[in-house]
């Protein structure tokens, strides 16, 4: 009977040790790609990728307080392929295929960007932002919507960050209309200012004085090289007023307002010096006169130190 028994346990030592020889120990890190930082308290699930290309589930751990965890994978680093998904920032992120036993850093949050008051300078809470592939003729094509966290920043993981350029949009409370981020071509971190103190431009009849509606009316940033940029384009409304969200006014960023509303086209430039317009583009600055009706484009909302033009 002790013979048996003796037996017995040898079995189940050789069979525990058997399992420990198939098993690998990984231990995987989840890591902000922006920071470096570990992230704590995820839930970290390892999954096979099978010969066929599927998928099976295996464990789950959840991340200690420099963002750990350790799987014992049975045949990792002998020819059988798993791979990590987390959900760290409200999305689900795979990582890249794992191969070898030992440690593997998990970097998430390849994107980030922080929604900035522009009335503030505070990060913006609970604000809804839209992620979008740029295109090249402005149709930029959604990827996802995500909204900031309390700091205002939202982390995201789309594809082929770095190679592919991305930009982010949402509603300005300023003017009411879906702001647009500068093209963001690196993981970051970005800013986006949205809902600064207004601009507010007012074209009007040169003649009678009449409120213009629904002209258009385009806002363009004077660069340094001289160059300019589009960056809104607005319709006025019943009393020919329109307003934009424009970023940098107050630290000497300059701009150019553009309207057609009869035959010419108005453009209106102001210089850093209080009161003196300079004439740029394709009319001259203030009232232009066309065929047989003049207009004026107003700016209300700055004066001249602005970097826009005054009335």
């Amino acid at each position: 009977m002790k013979t048996r028994f003796s037996l017995f346990v040898l079995i189940a030592v050789l069979a525990f040790w058997a399992g420990l020889a198939n098993a690998a120990l990984l231990d995987i890190q989840l890591l902000d790609d922006v920071t470096g930082a570990g992230i704590a308290n995820v839930e970290i699930h390892a999954y096979e990728r099978m010969a066929d290309g599927s998928e099976a589930w295996k464990a789950k751990h959840v991340s200690d307080a420099g963002g750990r965890v350790s799987f014992d994978l049975e045949g990792l680093g002998a020819g059988r392929t798993y791979f990590a998904r987390a959900k760290p920032f409200g999305m689900w992120v795979s990582s890249a295929p794992i191969t070898r036993t030992g440690w593997f850093g998990f970097t998430v949050g390849r994107l980030q960007v922080q929604v900035i008051d522009g009335r503030t300078g505070l990060g913006s809470a609970g604000q809804s932002i839209t992620l979008k592939r740029w295109q090249p003729d402005g149709n930029h094509q959604v990827v996802m919507t995500a909204v900031t966290d309390g700091s205002g920043w939202v982390k995201l993981d789309p594809g082929g960050v770095g190679t592919e350029p991305y930009v982010v949009s949402a509603t300005s409370p300023t003017d009411g209309y879906q702001k647009v981020s500068d093209k963001y071509l690196s993981k970051g971190p970005h800013r986006f200012v949205l809902g600064n103190e207004p601009v507010i431009a007012r074209v009007v009849d040169g003649r009678s004085g009449a409120a213009l509606a629904e002209k258009w009316v385009e806002a363009w940033e004077v660069l340094a090289d001289g160059q300019k940029a589009l960056r809104h384009k607005r319709w006025t409304d019943a009393s020919g007023q329109v307003r934009f969200d424009l970023d940098g006014i107050q630290s000497g960023r300059r701009y150019v307002l553009r309207a057609q509303p009869y035959l010419n086209t108005v453009e209106r430039r102001t210089d850093r010096r209080r009161g003196r317009d300079r004439t740029a583009g394709w009319a001259a600055a203030g009232s232009v006169t066309g065929r047989h009706k003049r207009s004026c484009v107003c700016v209300e909302g700055r004066d001249a130190a602005g970097g826009v033009a005054g009335r």
